[in-house]
């Protein structure tokens, strides 16, 4: 189905609504591929954003929840938990000059873990 703003979906209905497996692409060429529950984004799937960053995880209510894994444009990243889209729990921050964080997330700040750089210095926080 295609609408009149030029975004399409490509997939399973229930009811006149997205639900079951599916691609949609919004006019901006932003795209979704994979599950939706009664026409939201609930499941895995992958989100490939307008900017050029992509989210690979688990989706609840069009939200970032469970574990993924976002990939910023810039090339840094965040493997992890999710909450609420998020990132809330256990995970790794990767910079694009590859220093990573591993540790605790909370609402999407850094908390209690390990700073390692490449040239090797880890710095406990």
């Amino acid at each position: 189905m295609t609408w009149k703003s030029g975004a399409r979906y490509e997939g399973e209905w229930h009811n006149d609504i997205k639900h079951g497996e599916g691609h949609y692409t919004w006019d901006c060429s932003a795209k979704y591929s994979g599950s939706w529950v009664e026409g939201r984004r609930t499941g895995m799937g992958v989100m490939s954003y307008e900017d050029g960053s992509s989210y690979q995880g688990s989706f609840l209510n069009n939200n970032k929840e469970g574990n993924g894994i976002f990939t910023a444009r810039d090339g840094s990243s965040y493997k992890g938990d999710w909450k609420n889209d998020e990132k809330d729990g256990q995970g790794t921050y990767t910079w694009p000059d590859k220093t990573t964080f591993t540790g605790a997330f909370h609402r999407g700040e850094m908390g209690n873990g390990r700073l390692a750089s490449v040239d090797g210095k880890v710095q406990e926080m």
